[in-house]
């Protein structure tokens, strides 16, 4: 089920706050798994060189490896480890757009792994207040994911508002990356991406389900060129 699927029920029940953090809780638990580190006897040495690599990453920030057209080179990408995530109370509604619609040139030709055979368009509304109609536009979504799959992607722009969202976590001392000279923000929380940044007058907020680091950063180099 997509993201836009799981919204639309949410916001059909009239925004009862406890039902949309039922939801959303009960999406994030399918979406992260928890992985037990079993741990093995190894020689000496080998426990030594793990030691030395594991003092050099143990920060909430990480300098990670990229391999890149089968040549292995450092990127200067740092990720932001999150330890908890929340999810947010927000009012709005969601529509269905047409392919023609959008069309800006940084979404066209997106690096997008080839399971993810879904694709699905929507734009979110919000309001003024709460007896207003939902009418002003916030963002477009674009949404790739595979039928009964964890894996998924999410890309929400606005070349006017930061796209709303339906999580949050502290971003207090957030480290920036850099990928083609642009600036940008990389979260990671489980086998959860999150990333913002705005690029030729768009806000992008982008949220990957266990989607590996280098089809990660394969997408974001295919928006910022």
């Amino acid at each position: 089920m997509s993201k836009k699927q799981i919204m639309k029920k949410v916001f059909d029940k009239e925004f009862n706050i406890n039902v949309m953090r039922s939801q959303i809780l009960k999406k994030n638990e399918r979406k992260i798994r928890m992985f037990k580190i079993v741990k093995y006897a190894l020689p000496v040495c080998t426990i030594l060189i793990i030691g030395s690599i594991c003092m050099f990453n143990n920060s909430n920030n990480s300098l990670l490896k990229l391999n890149n057209s089968n040549k292995e080179e450092y990127k200067n990408i740092v990720v932001n480890k999150i330890d908890n995530l929340g999810a947010a109370k927000f009012d709005a509604d969601i529509k269905t757009i047409p392919n023609e619609k959008i069309n800006i040139s940084e979404l066209n030709n997106l690096s997008i792994p080839n399971d993810l055979n879904i694709s699905d368009k929507y734009s979110i509304y919000s309001r003024k207040d709460k007896t207003s109609d939902y009418n002003i536009l916030n963002c477009y979504v674009y949404e790739y994911y595979k039928e009964d799959s964890l894996r998924s992607i999410r890309i929400a722009f606005s070349d006017k508002n930061k796209p709303i969202r339906d999580y949050y976590f502290s971003e207090e001392k957030a480290k920036k990356s850099k990928i083609n000279n642009n600036e940008l923000t990389i979260y990671q929380y489980e086998k959860n991406y999150f990333i913002e940044f705005k690029y030729k007058d768009y806000n992008f907020d982008i949220e990957t389900s266990n989607i590996s680091f280098e089809e990660l950063t394969n997408l974001l180099e295919t928006i910022i060129k």
